[in-house]
């Protein structure tokens, strides 16, 4: 049996949600650190619950792809969750979870 193949926007958003949560906390770290804590919390929840969304799709198998990027002539950026890699990020937002308890 070949395992499932879903196409979707999630591995992409998993790698760009806690990047744009750093970029929003530099810039709006003058507000204070109470701020700061905040952005990155939320930053941290909505990455968690996007992992946690690739986890029916892994459960019965499958794997999770997302569209081939061309960020320049012959370089391409192609990303995959399998149910290693998935395993890897719930562990780490998870413990990211932990710290902020």
């Amino acid at each position: 049996m070949q395992p499932s193949i879903i196409h979707s926007l999630v591995p992409p958003l998993v790698v760009l949600v806690p990047l744009a949560g750093g970029v929003l906390a530099g810039l709006f770290g003058g507000l204070g650190r109470r701020v700061r804590v905040g952005i990155v919390g939320v930053a941290c929840v909505a990455t968690t619950l996007l992992v946690l969304s690739l986890l029916p799709a892994i459960l019965d198998g499958g794997h999770v792809h997302s569209g081939t990027l061309s960020l320049m002539p012959g370089v391409k950026l192609f990303l995959r969750a399998d149910a290693m890699g998935t395993l890897f990020a719930s562990t780490l937002c998870g413990l990211f979870l932990l710290s902020f308890a």
